[in-house]
Parts: structure tokens; C-alpha cells; sequence
């Protein structure tokens, strides 16, 4: 072997070293775009706007811009803030319209939001006044939407196409066929296995032991999805946690939850309960520590994983 390599002439020996450099300065050359481009930059206003000309809207003035990361999937985990959901939602709408934002989960992106000057399409109840989200990456639209703002955002496509339209299936369909929810998530098995009353017993419990994040997971995805825009400026794009959506009226603020007892009020699955409960902060709707009543309305929002949290009331 030795002989081969020594019979190799002055050139031949070079090559594999002037290779290996080549190769070097070819990665190099790659990666650079990748670090020079690194943080996210949201388009210009021009672009913006001759963007969303072209499906009809008219830029008012712009609201805000927010650098974040997109979450690693769309998966929702029982009890977590929906935000997931937030993008799968509205991944829809940019699929509509071509674009998509799988590609750019668990990457950092900018939201920009435009306030618009033409009216929402009449399919969308509690009309408010239109804005535009475009999601940007390295400069390149890659998902954008319509949406009401406060107190509950979801609207429709640029194209003025509905979630039903575009997606023509139920509610509980989509989150399981979308990934959102995981059926084979432990939690949600736990739960599906629990009768109305034992969710209501879980959640109340959860609370009373300060689990609020055990206490959320009983809630149907329809519920949770309100604390992404109540209460929020027009000028957000959806609350952090649970806790910001009702600051002092929320759940954090019960320092025990002692429940009584359930009675089924009406079919199938609404219930009178009664708790003792004690607060940290005297709420603004309530007369502070004591026992109230309440109303607990459950659904299946999949057939499969049981019943969950739709809606607490003080009132039937």
C-alpha cells in the first residue's frame, strides 16, 4: 500500500485536498444565507398592501408587528394554552390561498397586523371591523388571514372563504384529522373514560388543589379556544395564557373549590353544581368567599374521547 501511494504523482495527491477545500467553501457558501438571515423580517408596507389588493382589501393603517416562534406542531396537549390551535386554524385559511405554514414550525417568523378598510363578509357573526395577519419569513409571505380582532378573532380567508367551507368537516373531525388533538394522548384517554359528573368532580378537584393547568384539560378545544382573544387589545393577536384573558375573574384566582354536589339539570349533559369556594383576590363579578351555584354544561366534541367542559355559567 505504501508503494501505491508514493508511485501517485505530485498532482494526483493534491486533488483530494483541493476537493476537500472546494467542498468547505461550498457548505460555507450555503450556510451563509441561513446565518445572515436568521431573524425574521416582516415585508414592506407596499407589499403588504399590494398583497392583500389583490384579493380586494384596502390597508387603513398598520396595528402592529410581532417577532415570535411558531410552535413545534399543531398538536395541542390537554390542559396547554391553545395557541396551537390558533395556527392550525388559521393554517387553513393560507392553505386556501396557497400558502402554508408547516414548513415553518418551531421557526421564528413576524406577524404583521393591518386594520382594513372594507367590512368582513356577512358569514361571520358579531361583525366587527376587518384586520389582515400576514406571517412572514425571510422576507417571503408564507401565511396570512383575516380575522375580527377582540374578543374572538377567527374570521376567514383572504378570499372571504369560511372554516366550514374550506374544510367541510365537523369541528371534532378536523382537530383529530388535523393533529390537533392525539387521541392517544394519556390524558385524553384518562378523560375519555370519565362520565360527566367525574369530569365535573376532576375539574373542581384540579382546582381546589391548585392544578389549573389539570383543571384547563377538562375543557372542550371550542372552549379553550375563547381565552386566545378575550379581553385583549385590538392591536394583539391573541392572549399569552389562560390567566390574561380574565385577569381577576379567572381561575388562578381560586384558592379552593370545595365541591357539594351535581345534579343533572337537563339532557344529556347539563348540570346544576354547588362549591364552597374561596378566592385570592375578591372577584368583580362575585360577592368574594362562599358557596355558589353553577351551571356545567358538557359536550363530546369527539365521540371518542368523551365528554369535556363547553360551558360554566351561573345561570341555565
Amino acid at each position: 500500500m505504501p508503494e501505491a501511494v508514493e508511485s501517485m504523482s505530485r498532482q494526483e495527491r493534491e486533488i483530494p485536498i483541493i476537493l476537500g477545500i472546494r467542498t468547505i467553501v461550498v457548505l460555507w457558501l450555503v450556510c451563509l444565507p441561513v446565518i445572515i438571515l436568521s431573524s425574521s423580517v416582516s415585508v414592506t408596507s407596499e407589499t403588504a398592501e399590494l398583497f392583500l389588493s389583490k384579493y380586494n382589501w384596502t390597508v387603513k393603517q398598520k396595528l402592529a408587528d410581532y417577532k415570535l416562534t411558531l410552535p413545534a406542531s399543531f398538536e395541542h396537549q390537554p390542559g396547554d394554552f391553545p395557541v396551537a390551535i390558533y395556527w392550525a386554524y388559521n393554517n387553513e385559511f393560507s392553505k386556501e390561498i396557497g400558502l402554508d405554514l408547516e414548513p415553518c414550525l418551531g421557526s421564528p417568523v413576524t406577524v404583521s397586523i393591518y386594520a382594513l378598510k372594507e367590512a368582513l363578509p356577512e358569514f361571520v357573526h358579531s361583525r366587527s371591523n376587518a384586520r389582515a395577519v400576514i406571517v412572514t419569513r425571510y422576507q417571503a409571505i408564507v401565511g396570512a388571514w383575516i380575522d375580527r380582532g377582540r374578543h374572538y378573532a377567527f374570521a376567514c380567508s383572504l378570499n372571504r372563504r369560511s372554516f366550514d367551507d374550506i374544510t367541510h368537516r365537523r369541528w371534532g373531525d378536523w382537530l383529530l384529522s388535523s393533529g390537533v388533538v392525539n387521541p392517544e394522548n394519556e390524558l385524553e384517554k384518562k378523560l375519555a373514560r370519565m362520565s360527566p359528573e367525574e369530569v365535573i368532580a376532576f375539574y373542581y378537584n384540579a382546582i381546589d388543589r391548585q392544578d389549573y393547568r389539570l383543571a384547563y384539560a377538562t375543557f372542550s378545544r371550542k372552549n379553550a379556544i375563547g381565552y386566545l382573544f378575550s379581553n385583549m387589545s385590538n392591536t394583539e393577536l391573541f392572549n399569552s395564557a389562560y390567566s390574561e384573558a380574565y385577569k381577576v375573574d379567572g381561575l388562578e384566582n381560586i384558592g379552593s373549590a370545595k365541591l357539594k354536589s351535581i345534579k343533572l339539570y337537563l339532557e344529556p349533559a347539563e348540570y346544576e353544581v354547588v362549591v364552597d369556594m374561596k378566592f385570592k383576590k375578591n372577584p368583580r363579578t362575585l360577592n368574594g368567599d362562599g358557596i355558589y351555584g353553577w351551571y356545567v354544561i358538557l359536550t363530546k366534541e369527539i365521540d371518542s374521547l368523551g365528554w369535556r367542559i363547553n360551558a360554566i355559567g351561573t345561570g341555565p
